[in-house]
């Protein structure tokens, strides 16, 4: 299974500015992200989760573990649940 990694001109229109905001915060787009905008409403909720992690009490390299983290959890559920369907 192989998906696609979005850029901002290739992305859902919804996804577009959301992706913009990632690249003016970030630098640049990660490919995570260019896969999830296949689904604006997936993106929105990681710009959600994001933006409120800014706001918590955690410091800048908690708030990264927690990204991380949650990433190679999100990696490896997708990993799993995809490699049931291929067989």
């Amino acid at each position: 299974m192989s998906f696609t990694i979005h850029t901002k001109t290739t992305a859902p229109d919804i996804s577009n500015t959301i992706l913009e905001n990632f690249e003016q915060a970030m630098g640049f787009v990660p490919n995570l992200l260019g896969i999830v905008a296949e689904s604006p409403f997936a993106l929105q909720a990681v710009e959600f989760v994001n933006h409120h992690l800014d706001d918590s009490v955690l410091t800048p390299i908690e708030q990264r573990v927690v990204t991380i983290t949650s990433s190679m959890v999100e990696a490896t559920a997708c990993r799993q649940t995809f490699s049931r369907c291929e067989t």
